[in-house]
């Protein structure tokens, strides 16, 4: 019995280590949440400039933020400190998570005010994703 624990503990350790995400995959994650609050909390999502900005839908978004943030060329960790993360350079996968949790907690009010407007800090863990 204590073989098959241990063994299934190694496995358990091997698939969380494996579980990491890869700097693309950070960089879609920053696009796709940004882009699906977006749709979800902007009220201007009819105007032109909503549009010109972030495209007509969410897919159309996602598609204009992975080119504009090049994350098909983002290939180390430290491409993924950006914002109040410029200028570090180790990534932290586990407080992006937390980071990323904080902002789809946020009330659509309140992430349209530290999106866009600026006018609130991101949480306070999103300042914290690199060192």
């Amino acid at each position: 019995m204590r073989p098959s624990l241990l063994a299934g503990s190694a496995l358990l350790a091997l698939t969380a280590l494996g579980c990491a995400p890869s700097p693309l995959e950070v960089c879609q994650r920053m696009v796709d949440q940004h882009c699906e609050r977006s749709f979800e909390c902007r009220t201007d999502q009819d105007t032109s400039s909503f549009q010109l900005v972030f495209g007509a839908n969410v897919d159309e978004c996602k598609a204009k933020y992975y080119a504009t943030n090049d994350c098909g060329a983002r290939t180390e960790e430290a491409q993924n400190c950006v914002g109040p993360n410029a200028g570090k350079s180790t990534f932290n996968a586990g407080t992006f998570s937390e980071c990323q949790e904080a902002l789809a907690e946020l009330s659509c009010q309140d992430y349209v005010k530290q999106d866009y407007f600026k006018s609130a800090p991101p949480p306070a863990v999103c300042q914290r994703i690199c060192d």
